[in-house]
């Protein structure tokens, strides 16, 4: 399969498809493109997913979803070999916020607009997803991608761009967050950083959607 084949039936999984990545600027990738882009580090079809401000406009910073055609004619894909890594971002770049450019009010005006939820997800086409259905949903590439330990961050400028002052917030993980103590300890810290800027958060699980304040 192709590496665009690959990219749609990855996408297809999150009821996205074609025009979503048009209009998101995902482009898919050959192995050589990525070898290339990656300086060898990774060796196999990708497709690129870019960051935008929060005025819309794409930025420098983007992610790479790894893929792995398993050769059965299905266009079906896994992660990468090289124990189940699944993502490649440029190394020692301070992670960023995913803010689809797809409501109808820019981020910007949303991030100083205290009365409007907002939902942190973990992952790019979870974000998007919820913001085509109209929920104000921004996404981290991993659980502790709102830090940055090395650069000894502890919230990322594009989190702390918003006005959480008083604001209600949902931290929406994986359905299997309460199985890993990583996945827990990750939510936790987040939700700390937020509840000191004055947030009101919510843990809600997935698929369920059941809801635990986490202020007390």
């Amino acid at each position: 399969s192709s590496s665009l084949d690959l990219m749609l039936a990855d996408l297809k999984r999150s009821g996205l498809g074609m025009p979503e990545a048009k209009r998101l600027g995902m482009n898919p990738m050959s192995a050589g493109a990525v070898t290339a882009l990656t300086k060898g580090a990774i060796k196999q079809p990708a497709y690129k997913i870019p960051y935008f401000d929060a005025d819309g406009k794409i930025t420098k910073y983007y992610r790479l979803r790894l893929l792995e055609d398993t050769g059965d004619g299905t266009g079906s894909f896994k992660g990468a070999k090289s124990g189940g890594q699944r993502y490649w971002q440029p190394p020692s770049t301070l992670p960023r916020l995913y803010l689809p450019p797809v409501l109808k009010s820019p981020w910007s005006k949303i991030a100083k607009d205290t009365k409007i939820l907002i939902v942190i997800t973990e992952g790019e086409k979870k974000s998007v997803t919820a913001c085509l259905k109209g929920v104000p949903c921004v996404g981290i590439g991993g659980v502790w991608s709102f830090q940055s330990k090395k650069k000894q961050v502890v919230l990322i400028p594009d989190l702390e761009a918003f006005d959480w002052k008083s604001r209600d917030v949902e931290l929406c993980f994986d359905s299997d967050v309460s199985e890993r103590p990583d996945l827990m300890a990750a939510l936790y810290k987040l939700a700390r950083e937020l509840i000191k800027r004055g947030a009101r958060v919510a843990r809600v699980d997935l698929p369920d959607r059941k809801s635990t304040r986490l202020n007390s």
